[in-house]
Formats: C-alpha cells, structure tokens, sequence
C-alpha cells in the first residue's frame, strides 16, 4: 500500500426489530423487513417470536452510528416506516406495531368496456395536504384489467390515482375503511405533439417537454408525465382530459426555458393538436464576493432560488446559468459571518454581475430563566433551527447569552434546558440585546397501575401523554406498575394500555412546574371478551372480517368466527368493514350479549350522474343522501368524492331517501328514491343553466 495507513472499518450495529400487532401486541410471524434506502440488501423476515436481527454496516464518513431506514410490513397489515440511528458496535432494540390494513380490489376498462391492461394504479394518504399524495401501495392492471392493492391503512382517506398514458387519467378519494370494489372507467384522452427547436431553429434532443391544465383547478392533471424530445426534436404527449386547455413547456439545460403556448381545448372532433417550441438563449449571472471588512479568506454557501448550491472561495466568483427569465436571488453565507442576500431581473441571453460583501451581521442576546426567575445555566439557544443559515449558542452558568451573525429581520429561536420546557418564538427581529426567555420547570407525572389481586403481573405496559403540542409515549416493563415520567407543565390526556386489559385507560393529569403529582391509582380491568360470527347475506361465514369495538380492533376467522378483545363494562358498538359490496354494520352489545350472529346487508348502491352547462359548475357540485321518513338531515351522508366531477356513488340501507345536489351550500336540485335490499339505483340529474 505504498506505505498508507488503512484505518481499521468501524464494526457494524445490531438493529433487533420486535413486530407486533397493534390491537393485541401478539408477536407477527413472517413480517417482511426491507431497507429503504439500500436496494442491494435483501429482505429479512420476522420469526416466530416477531423478531429479526439485523446488521448494519458503518460509512466512512460516519464510523460512530448509521441513520438507519426500514420498512416493516406483514400480509393485512399497513407497512410502517422506522427510523433509528444505531451506533457502531451497539445492539439497538425497537418494538414496532403493525395495525390491520384492508384490501381493495378491482378493474380499469375504456368506455367500450374493453380492458386495458399496464394501468398504473397508486394508492395515496389522502390526509396529507400534498399533490400527489404521498404513496402507499401499487398496482399495475392485468391483461383482464384487474388489479389488487394490498395493506390500506384502516384509518386513512384514500387517494387514487389511475393512468395508462393513453387515456384520460383519473384520481377520486375514498372514506377511511372503504373496501368497496374500485371499477374505473378511463374515458379517450388526446395528444399533443410537435417538434423542440433552439434559437437556431435547429432541432433539440433532450428536451423536457411538460403540460399543464388551464381548466382545472388543481393545477397539473393526474398521471401525465413530462416526455423528452428525441433526436429529430419530435415529441409527443397523450392521455390529455378533451375537455381542456392545456399549457405546453419546453426546458433544456443548454437554453432558456421556451416561451409557454396555450393550446385550445380538445374534442371528441379534434383528438390531436401540434405545437412547435423554441428555446430561448441561455442566460448568466456572475455572483462576485468579497468581505466588507479585512478577514481571512473562507468559504462561501451560495444558494440560489432556482439552482442547485455552490461553494465558491471568498474572496472570488462563480457563475450561475438562469433558464427562466424575470427575477433571480441568491442567498449567500460564510461561517462567522452575517449571511447576505442579492437579487437582479435578467432576460434570454443577458450576463449581470451581483457584488456580496460580508460583514458580521447582526446579534441576539437575552437571558434564560426559569418559572421562579432563577438563572438556567447551559441553556442551548437555536436560531433559524430548521432555516438555511442556522445558528446555535449555550448560556452561561448566568443564563445569559448571545447568538451572532445573522441577518436582520424576523427569526425562529427556540431555548431548550435539560429538565425545563423549551421557549420559542418565531417572530424575534435581530439585532436586539434584552431577549428574557422562560424555561418553566418539569414537574414529574406518578401514575401506579394495579393488576387484579391473583393475577399474574403484566410484563410491560405502555403509558402516553398528550398535552399539545406536547405529546409523547413510553413503553417499558411492568415495574410493579410504578410509573414516573418527567413533563413540562400542562394539562394533560394520559392513556395507559397493557395487553390482556381493556386498551385504553384514560386521565386528565394537571402537571405543575418543579412538582410530583400525586400519585393516580389505575385499577386494571380484565373486562369480558365477546364472541360471535360475520355472516354474508347468504348466511355464508365472512373470513377475514374486520370488527370495531369501539377503539378496540379483532377479526374474524377463517370461518367468520370472531373473540373480542377485553371490553370495560357497558353497551358497546360493534362496526364491521372489509366487506365488498355490503353495508357496513353495527350493533349495540353489553356484557350479557350472548355470542352474537351478525348478518350483513347488501343494501343498494346508488350512482348519481349529474350533468350542467360548464366543467367548471360541475366541479362544485357534491352529493348528499338523507332519509325521506327524519325529520332532519342530521344523519345524512355525502356520497364518496368522484373520479369524474359527474359521477357519485354509495351504499345505503333499504327505505326511502331523498337525494339532494348541493352547489356552494344550496340545494340546486333533488330527487326522492325507494332503495330495496339487493337492488342498485342509477340517477341521472341534469341541473339548470
């Protein structure tokens, strides 16, 4: 080795994962263990104890700990991220609970009913306020159409999305638990196509062509991906909505972004439309960067708007190429030192040059105190935690403090002590010199949890607190039931759940600063265990079958038997999911409730179609079904969000209803139905101009 010197590789950590199920904390036999980030390792599985164990090597670059994540998921249950850092040479042990998860079946057909197999079908938490939603399962539509998506969670508004790239793509929302069969009908969809030219006029390979949708008001439609240009500079994009104005795009990284066209709204008449564009000349501005005052040389972060980050030496320069025309910034920083912002209007082909000169910034001092007004010593101070220039100091044994080279303006601090709740503000203008920042004290949460006298102690028990937005949850062993938890003041929601006794236990605790709360007894409580069977309408035993015991989760057998888990005394409501094609049930049950035959009904599926003068009314319009027979619609249900603004649909119980067209909260029109047991409905409602 020429002499080198070949430090020895850290040893590896040990990751031991425990999974078990949620409801019950049962060992899952056979879960799947798959690395998130490391496509080279293979998959691990769970044995029969719910436990796998595995090795995780160390980088250069980190030899202590390896940030470390696992996907963990097991059949009918909902796959679970897990992030841990687990240290070089150390065994690091998590427990992770699996809840049931549900199935959706289906087809995916053209208007002619034809099947169109390689759909891609994406199921999303459609909880999360981001387009698209992030994704959960997949699928991809068989030769016949069909597809399955496996490992919903029970608890989660559904998203989904459907395209092929030929036809129009669709995307509708489901209701949490909703395993109704998801048959989707893809509607023809039309093409652009056209051919991407530079400034020379010569063709361009390459090119990220990319469309918008001018007619909708979510933006980008669904399952329509940029394309790329081909040799000749041909380029083409299918699977358009036809009734839709559409915003076309081209970039290239050797040019400025071309000049957007619109194209006009496409027909059944007009399926296909071409479009040529041109990329405009490329675009430079030269950041030049120096300090306001002597200093030694460094190095400067610059981070500009619409590009990547560079480091560039201070004193010197870099260059950026600028795509889009119209206004361009850059934030620049150097350790130590006050960062800096710059900004210029450039257009096609222009160079400018921004002059950055740094200085020390600004500064925060203050002091940190606690509920009594007494000094917190070795307080951590963060300015701009999460922000892209953060800064970070520690008090003195005086509580007092400063934090250095920012910028002036607004900042997000946050003081954290052991022991003491943190204090943060996130409207703190620098410079400024008097900042007093309360750090109450942590007062202590006592809690003992008493099995029945004769039993045999639990094992563990598992306590969580929940105070917004502070919350937070500890599993550990039983301990003879003492628990003992430090927490900043507040008012507290406390539940304790320890398998084999009714799951939730609940207290509201007031926590007060630098004190023990008195101690607060929980008696445990066995409670009683229902049993019974599912049944379909036929009488044929529902396998498989997902019962709701108010916040307790069972399921049915193989035979449609079922146990419940440990219920508290008192009347019950039993919710049963997972049936396709059936209504959900419920059943009011106490603890004299003999085994109990629950038989489902089919009820009647209602489709409403509705149709108006323009998309955009249609857009507007929801769906709501009430008894006709209640006095109000207190118990009136809105159908399922559409996949098409004209298409409603639900399964309701047999009686009269009454239909109702809702458009900005007025009633716009409305229809009365008899629904029988078994006989599904289709209506057709066409609203006024």
């Amino acid at each position: 080795m020429d002499g080198a010197t070949v430090l020895p590789r850290s040893p590896p950590g040990q990751l031991v994962l425990h999974v078990i199920a949620d409801e019950d904390d049962e060992p899952i036999r056979g879960a799947r263990i798959e690395w998130i980030f490391d496509d080279d390792r293979p998959p691990a599985t769970t044995d029969e104890l719910g436990d796998v164990t595995l090795e995780v090597p160390m980088a250069d670059e980190h030899p202590n700990e390896a940030d470390t994540w696992i996907e963990v998921g097991a059949p009918g249950r909902a796959a679970e991220s897990v992030h841990v850092t687990v240290a070089a040479g150390a065994v690091q042990r998590e427990t992770v609970h699996l809840e049931i998860a549900f199935s959706v079946s289906g087809t995916v057909r053209d208007t002619t009913g034809q099947a169109i197999a390689g759909a891609q079908i994406v199921a999303g938490d459609g909880m999360v306020c981001i387009t698209p939603a992030p994704e959960i399962a997949t699928a991809t539509s068989d030769a016949s159409g069909r597809f399955r998506l496996d490992g919903l969670p029970l608890d989660a508004v559904i998203e989904y999305t459907i395209a092929d790239g030929e036809h129009t793509a669709r995307r509708l929302r489901r209701g949490r638990r909703d395993s109704s069969p998801l048959d989707i009908v893809l509607d023809d969809g039309g093409t652009l196509r056209g051919v991407l030219r530079g400034p020379d006029g010569a063709p361009v390979a390459g090119g990220r062509v990319r469309v918008k949708s001018l007619s909708h008001g979510y933006g980008e439609l669904v399952g329509i991906e940029p394309t790329w240009s081909a040799e000749d500079g041909h380029w083409e994009i299918g699977g358009l909505a036809l009734d839709s104005r559409w915003e076309v795009t081209a970039g290239h990284g050797d040019f400025m972004d071309s000049v957007s066209l619109v194209v006009e709204a496409l027909g059944p008449d007009r399926r296909e439309s071409s479009c040529d564009l041109v990329l405009r000349p490329l675009a430079t501005v030269i950041v030049d960067l120096d300090f306001a005052a002597p200093h030694a040389p460094s190095t400067a972060r610059l981070l500009p708007e619409t590009d990547y980050e560079e480091s560039c030496p201070v004193p010197g320069r870099v260059s950026f190429p600028v795509r889009t025309p119209g206004g361009w910034a850059v934030r620049c920083g150097v350790e130590g030192l006050g960062p800096q912002r710059a900004s210029t209007e450039i257009a096609p082909g222009e160079t400018k040059t921004l002059r950055v000169r740094f200085d020390e910034g600004a500064s925060l001092a203050g002091l940190a105190v606690d509920d009594t007004g007494a000094a917190v010593g070795n307080a951590t101070i963060q300015v701009d935690a999460n922000g892209r220039w953060p800064r970070e100091a520690v008090a003195g044994p005086d509580g007092r403090f400063v934090v250095s080279a920012l910028e002036e303006g607004p900042h997000e601090v946050t003081v954290t002590a052991t022991n003491h709740a943190q204090w943060t503000d996130d409207e703190v203008d620098a410079p400024a010199d008097a900042l007093r920042c309360e750090l109450p004290r942590f007062g202590v949460l006592a809690l003992q949890l008493r099995a029945p006298d004769g039993t045999t102690p639990p094992t563990s028990r598992w306590v969580h607190w929940n105070d917004y937005p502070v919350y937070g949850s500890d599993e550990g062993p039983w301990d003879a039931g003492r628990v003992e938890q430090a927490l900043p003041p507040g008012s507290y929601i406390v539940a304790v759940r320890v398998a084999g006794y009714v799951k939730w236990e609940e207290r509201d605790i007031e926590v007060f600063p630098g004190e023990h709360t008195e101690t607060v007894e929980i008696e445990l409580d066995p409670g009683v265990r229902l049993t019974g069977r599912v049944v379909d309408p036929d009488g044929e035993g529902v396998p498989w079958a997902t019962l709701f015991f108010d916040l307790s989760i069972s399921e049915t057998d193989g035979e449609g038997n079922f146990r419940s888990p440990p219920l508290a005394e008192g009347v019950h409501e039993v919710h049963v999911y997972n049936l396709p094609g059936v209504l959900e049930a419920r059943v009011e049950v106490d603890h004299d409730t003999p085994p109990l035959l629950i038989r489902q009904q089919r009820g009647s599926l209602v489709q409403v179609t509705i149709s108006g003068p323009t998309r955009e009314k249609l857009d507007e319009c929801w769906v709501r079904v009430s008894r006709s027979d209640s006095a109000d619609d207190a118990d009136a249900e809105w159908l399922d969000e559409p996949d098409t603004p004209e298409l409603f649909v639900g399964r309701f119980a047999p009686g009269p209803h009454r239909i109702s067209v809702v458009r900005e909260d007025e009633v716009v029109a409305t229809r009365e139905v008899e629904l029988r047991d078994g006989h599904d409905v289709a209506i057709e409602i066409t609203l006024a101009k």
